[in-house]
């Protein structure tokens, strides 16, 4: 029987091609020019046959004997040991080909959809389909390299969208740690990009700042001279400080008149946090003024061509 000295200590005969040093129970490590090699010889339906275990220094001795038996179970219940081997091959294929990139993001959008409004989800999936898909969405994902990553955010860069590439390069670093989480990919190779893009311009939105600024603003909001409901708009907006996303899609049955305020649930809200704010007796006025035009429709503030419509 072989020890792990012995084992060590094989050395290819001079002149010779290769020898066999055996073990026990059918187990040798086989000696070449190339390396050393575990090999199990058994029968099978009456057929001489062989398994490729490991090479050594990979695979220890233990490890080999251990593998050998494993075998020699198999064959106990009438199971061919290299056919066994290649069924799991076959698996480990198969599940390697549908975990691709883009199965393992669709999965990943699923199962964020309930937590997102309906913009943030919208966004994502269209950066996906637009810019992302189309060159990794095909590749196993744990074949994925950071260089690939960098190569689609590159060429949305070299257009002249860096925040895009940053987002982008953003939701693939999510796919990924998703991909980590549920156990189809070991790491995320995003990680490795940290300053790999162009960095962000940050700039600063025009604000008013100055009394007289405000007072001058607030005269031309009276001033305004276009429709009624656009009008009514722009006089609300002071009171109630939404944003024009949030103003643009008020809803009717937002609205409580009684308690004086405006209740936006937590599912129309980006934080998924119910959002109440009071309302002063100018903004109920300015409110009820409109009801009269598109209270019988969804939205406070609607399109000029139909009711259901927000106000673009």
């Amino acid at each position: 029987m072989l020890t792990d000295a012995k084992v060590k200590a094989a050395k290819l005969d001079e002149g010779k091609g290769q020898k066999k040093l055996s073990d026990s129970h059918g187990l040798y490590l086989l000696v070449n020019k190339s390396g050393k090699y575990w090999r199990f010889d058994y029968r099978y339906a009456g057929k001489r046959k062989t398994l490729s275990i490991g090479t050594y220094p990979e695979t220890k001795l233990k490890k080999a004997r251990d593998a050998r038996d494993s075998a020699k179970k198999m064959l106990g219940k009438y199971i061919d040991p290299n056919q066994a081997k290649q069924n799991a091959k076959q698996k480990q294929f198969e599940k390697t080909k549908a975990d691709t990139f883009e199965s393992v993001a669709m999965e990943w959008l699923a199962k964020h959809k309930a937590k997102w409004v309906e913009s943030t989800y919208n966004g994502h999936q269209v950066r996906l389909a637009k810019h992302i898909l189309p060159w990794l969405g095909s590749l196993p994902i744990q074949d994925i390299k950071p260089f690939d990553v960098l190569s689609v955010c590159l060429k949305i860069e070299k257009k002249g969208h860096a925040e895009l590439a940053r987002r982008v390069l953003n939701i693939c670093s999510q796919v990924f740690r998703y991909g980590v989480a549920s156990c189809r990919v070991e790491s995320d190779p995003t990680r490795d990009l940290k300053g790999a893009l162009a960095p962000t311009v940050t700039k600063n939105r025009a604000r008013l700042t100055d009394p007289k600024e405000v007072g001058a603003l607030m005269r031309a909001i009276q001033g305004f001279t276009g429709t009624h409901v656009v009008a009514c708009a722009l006089q609300l907006s002071p009171y109630v400080f939404l944003r024009p996303g949030e103003l643009r899609k008020l809803e009717w049955r937002f609205i409580d008149f009684e308690a004086m305020q405006i209740v936006i649930p937590a599912e129309n809200m980006k934080m998924k946090q119910k959002h109440v704010v009071p309302l002063a007796k100018q903004a109920v006025a300015i409110l009820k003024d409109v009801q009269a035009l598109t209270g019988q429709g969804k939205y406070v503030f609607h399109g000029a061509r139909a009711t259901k419509q927000a106000a673009p």
